[in-house]
């Protein structure tokens, strides 16, 4: 990827290994939103292709003509691209708009399905790949992208950044930040990385996640993803957070409120393991995710701040879902604590407090009912059966009556 902030465009390739999971399949479909494809190879060779299927807010299908696939077949198609200036997952900012006033500025945003907006991907939560990647920037600017770093240098006025992520996962969880940028370390495995001008302000605040993800190692499972570094953009930063592994991103009013604001970073490092490790199926099912993340979030802030601390959050999230229902009514699709994909326009508008706060009081009141140990006795087979996988609710709910038959020898 060519990072073009002149034209505020990425000049790409995309090489993607596949694998047929059919007989005598003939075509590969990939999701796309406004690229221009400029060429598609299949195993080096030129493809024909078709861009269709075009539907607002969701995009458009590139239909690339393969020979005939078996089942098991593998076989590589590199596509060559270009990106829209109003591409809805990458927002370019210039200097004025950054806190140093330096260098202009680039991040992404693929949740829920704009990283197809970004390049040609099967962009959907429960298609998770591993990747490597080669970032070029102009000389000056520091590139961070989710992965672990491999390889920086310069060369003729330009940057090469490279990056690798050998745990699978999804298109929305890849994320990219470029600008004058610091990387510092936090603790033992927590970093920060922002402007250079915000870096001191960054470092006093958030010194509360260090222990919180050593909390939920304890509680859950060890931290697979190596170091945790979180991201905390300029203030034009429009979103509250997000998780992508390696580098989440963190509004600057995160380290500019009262406690409670801190507090809500959190919930990027609970994705690590809900949402990250085990990914929903669809976005239908993002309470999986994203309540598991609340929940994981609140056990934490009672460990560090204690019980009420713990019903203050639970409280604000039950007036956040109350207002939430209020302003879509309570007949909306919405409501639902699996909304319908094809009841709802923009998959966007599918993440609300609804799902986490519904999804959260239904983790509370299995915990209540099966008791606190044994609850997180299956929150670990749960993270541990899915790990680096997909999952539904119907396999989160078979997977937790097993659970309570085998611990009570007898159907409850």
């Amino acid at each position: 990827m060519e990072l073009d902030f002149d034209n505020k465009v990425i000049v790409g390739e995309q090489l993607l290994k596949m694998r047929s999971l059919g007989n005598f399949v003939r075509e590969a479909v990939l999701d796309i939103r406004d690229l221009d494809i400029t060429e598609v190879l299949y195993n080096e060779v030129p493809a024909d292709f078709r861009v269709s299927n075009t539907k607002p807010k969701i995009g458009q299908s590139l239909r690339i003509a393969i020979p005939f696939q078996f089942a098991g077949d593998e076989f590589e198609i590199l596509v060559k691209y270009k990106t829209h200036p109003g591409a809805t997952g990458l927002s370019w900012l210039d200097k004025s708009q950054t806190s140093g006033k330096k260098m202009d500025y680039l991040f992404t945003h693929c949740e829920t399905i704009h990283c197809r907006s970004i390049a040609p991907f099967q962009d959907t939560p429960m298609v998770k790949s591993t990747f490597k990647a080669q970032i070029i920037s102009p000389q000056n600017m520091i590139v961070r992208a989710t992965g672990n770093l491999t390889e920086e240098f310069d060369y003729n006025n330009f940057r090469s950044t490279k990056f690798e992520s050998k745990i699978p996962i999804p298109s929305y969880l890849f994320g990219i930040v470029a600008g004058d940028l610091q990387e510092s370390e936090l603790g033992e495995k927590v970093k920060v990385i922002t402007e250079r001008a915000l870096m001191r302000e960054a470092q006093s605040s958030l010194s509360i996640l260090e222990p919180a993800l050593t909390i939920l190692e304890e509680y859950l499972s060890n931290y697979v993803w190596g170091d945790y570094k979180i991201v905390i953009q300029p203030p034009s930063f429009p979103f509250g957070g997000m998780e992508n592994p390696l580098l989440s991103f963190a509004s600057y009013t995160k380290i500019q409120g009262d406690a409670s604001s801190v507090d809500d970073t959190i919930h990027e490092i609970a994705h690590s393991w809900a949402g990250n490790l085990v990914t929903p199926d669809n976005w239908n099912e993002v309470w999986l995710k994203e309540a598991l993340a609340t929940f994981l979030e609140r056990k934490a802030i009672k460990s560090i701040n204690g019980e009420s601390a713990y019903k203050d959050k639970a409280m604000r999230g039950m007036i956040s879902m109350q207002d939430k229902i209020i302003e879509v009514g309570a007949d909306s699709e919405l409501t639902k604590l699996t909304p319908n994909p094809s009841k709802v326009e923009d998959p966007d508008h599918i993440l609300t407090p609804i799902q986490s706060e519904k999804g959260f009081g239904l983790l509370a009141l299995m915990e209540e009912l099966v008791g606190e140990a044994l609850f997180k006795d299956f929150l670990i087979e749960y993270f541990d059966t899915y790990k680096f996988k997909h999952a539904d609710s119907k396999q989160f709910e078979d997977l937790f009556v097993n659970f309570i038959y085998r611990v009570f020898d007898h159907k409850t």
